[in-house]
């Protein structure tokens, strides 16, 4: 015997608010009209006539057929705004509403119990519902006027319960919700920083044209890289690619893009929440593809913080467990406004960078994220090892960016060339310097570490280095190399500088390379002889004509007193640039065509000329202004 989940509920016609309605629910033999109530023991109740599937009922069309049949249990919900409603019957139900008031309704079959009713609600990606209590409507309906402010980008999932003295049912549940898409226009994200660059992505499904103009100008104005400026990494070509009004790609949910404003702004785009799509083991995800091997700049999908520990891996069909380092380096890096920082949660409305070693999906979890980690500087632990185990963290500063967390040192297993313990560096950020390493195998990445098996002797890391005015290179962790080594730093031009603990040194502006040579004195010392010239020589300066500034090299074979002085030509000191005692090694002097009092030198022709010892040579230049 079939037992009734509320014995006082019945089967609901809809309220329209705007006129009659004509429309009418029908089954073959059974016949509902929107805009009235059918009571308890009404021809709507009948144990052998259920509803299944889904129905929507709108105010112009029929909904017929045996598999459109009523029953009297079912328990009914109408939304509306002025003249548009819809009912919804079935947990799966998703409807698309503007972000305003909705008038939301249940009726009952009324009865001689009590009747309350509950409203429970969530935005997308929310773990627990909020309860809201209903009011009596008209008749034998419950209502609550749902406020606009619950429709964001997020979208709602909402259910009913209602209790008829001492039954209770309900219409959708916690596990199948109804859900509001909400119809957004030009939702907005959070506001940009003044003037430097950030990750950012657009967690909405956008609609109409989705060309980046179409999505920010009418935040940001006509597109002016004076004012806002795009820009997007190119995985294939290893480079950063300004978005122009020829060039602008497709805006869509899960790809990240460089922004910078010169002055705080928000931003956002038209369209409709995000929903899930793709299920996996009863969750529910967003799924996006990774379509290149390598630095891939992506952004969260949805709009709400998401931990990057949950985000699963699809390689070929198959849902990895974790984050498979033959896959992918499991660090996310995004961007401060001067340097990285790896996350744990990847907000809403914002990006990062991941390095994967396969074309892979990624499977953002339907979940907002409870971690709300900070982000966490790159610098990997330096602490006091044994010889099979130490490491030392190189810090790259301008006036304006930070390049941090690159680590060079000793682990047991590791290779000269790349494994499983070297890791790629991040992409510059538009405009920013960068200190990497390239291994021994001839890898083409720039790596951000570079572990070596333990050794006796020594080793040597090769270091590159983009050019930037006023670079300073500082060390941590030289304690930690075993007892009886030596560490030096050695620039392709200029002194080389041994390492101790809190060195810091201020690179020149033409200096793009230099090796750090770490082992016992014999290793070291032998390294440094080799790469030490075998003789004098003065190059020409470049450019030659030259404005404002010109370079000049030298190579010093010996350590000794070496003078570089500019003349006139009259033979005149014009400007002394070096007069002291120098390291063997190779140099390049910048000159900027002023005199020793700081006064700018007239146009012309000059002479520069080198002495150290016995040897002294000169050569011509010219200034043209």
């Amino acid at each position: 015997m079939r037992k009734p989940i509320l014995k006082y509920l019945v089967l609901v016609a809809l309220f329209l608010w705007c006129g009659n309605a004509s429309a009418q629910m029908s089954s073959q033999d059974k016949m509902i009209a929107p805009g009235a109530i059918v009571s308890g023991g009404g021809t709507s109740v009948s144990l052998d006539k259920m509803v299944t599937g889904s129905i929507p009922m709108t105010p112009t069309g029929n909904s017929a057929g045996q598999e459109y049949i009523m029953s009297g249990g079912v328990v009914a919900a109408t939304f509306a705004t002025g003249s548009f409603f819809i009912a919804t019957y079935a947990g799966t139900s998703i409807e698309t509403v503007d972000p305003v008031i909705q008038l939301l309704k249940v009726a009952h079959g009324g009865g001689s119990g009590n009747v309350s009713g509950i409203f429970y609600h969530r935005p997308g990606g929310a773990s627990t519902f909020i309860a809201v209590n209903m009011v009596a409507g008209t008749g034998d309906t419950l209502e609550y006027a749902m406020p606009a402010n619950l429709l964001s980008e997020r979208g709602l999932e909402y259910y009913f319960s209602v209790t008829n003295g001492t039954a209770t049912s309900t219409l959708g549940s916690a596990t199948l919700p109804y859900v509001f898409i909400t119809s957004l226009t030009n939702a907005q994200g959070p506001a940009t920083p003044s003037a430097s660059y950030r990750i950012v992505g657009v967690p909405i499904n956008i609609t109409g044209t989705k060309t980046i103009t179409s999505v920010f100008e009418d935040d940001f104005g006509t597109y002016n890289n004076t004012v806002w400026r795009m820009a997007a990494y190119m995985t294939t070509a290893d480079t950063i690619a300004e978005h122009t009004l020829q060039t602008m790609p497709q805006a869509f949910a899960g790809r990240g893009y460089w922004l910078i404003t010169k002055a705080p702004d928000t931003y956002g785009a038209t369209g409709l929440s995000m929903r899930p799509n793709r299920t996996h083991n009863g969750n529910q995800y967003y799924e996006i593809s990774l379509g290149e091997v390598g630095w891939n700049q992506l952004a969260n999908p949805l709009p709400f913080d998401v931990d990057w520990t949950d985000v699963l891996v699809d390689s070929g069909g198959i849902i990895q467990t974790g984050h498979p380092a033959s896959l992918l380096n499991d660090f996310a890096y995004s961007y401060n406004g001067s340097g990285y920082n790896l996350v744990t949660t990847i907000p809403a409305w914002g990006g990062v960078f991941v390095f994967t070693k396969e074309q892979i999906k990624l499977l953002f979890p339907y979940q907002e994220g409870t971690k709300k980690s900070a982000p966490k500087p790159l610098v990997f632990a330096s602490t006091k090892g044994t010889p099979e185990n130490w490491s030392i963290n190189i810090r790259m500063t301008t006036a304006t960016h930070v390049d941090d967390g690159n680590t060079i040192g000793v682990r047991p297993g590791a290779l000269t060339g790349d494994d499983l313990f070297d890791f790629a560096e991040p992409p510059p950020a538009p405009g920013a310097p960068r200190l990497f390493f390239r291994l021994a195998d001839e890898n083409s990445l720039a790596m951000r570490t570079d572990f070596r098996a333990p050794f006796v002797d020594g080793a040597i890391w090769d270091l590159q280095i983009s050019s930037a005015a006023e670079r300073i290179i500082e060390f941590d962790g030289l304690t930690n190399i075993p007892d009886g080594m030596v560490a030096y730093f050695v620039p392709e031009k200029g002194k080389r500088v041994p390492l101790e603990e809190g060195t810091v040194i201020k690179l020149a502006d033409v200096v793009t390379s230099a090796t750090i040579i770490v082992g016992n004195q014999k290793f070291v010392s032998g390294e440094i002889s080799g790469s030490l010239p075998n003789q004098y020589s003065l190059s020409q300066n470049y450019p030659n004509p030259f404005n404002p500034t010109t370079n000049i090299d030298f190579a010093l074979p010996q350590s000794g007193a070496v003078t570089l002085a500019v003349f006139n030509i009259l033979g005149q000191t014009v400007a002394t640039l070096v007069d002291e005692e120098m390291e063997a090694g190779q140099y390049s002097i910048q000159w900027d065509g002023s005199d020793d009092s700081g006064r700018p030198v007239a146009s012309g022709i000059y002479f520069y000329r080198i002495s150290s010892g016995t040897y002294s040579h000169c050569l011509k230049m010219a200034l043209l202004k």
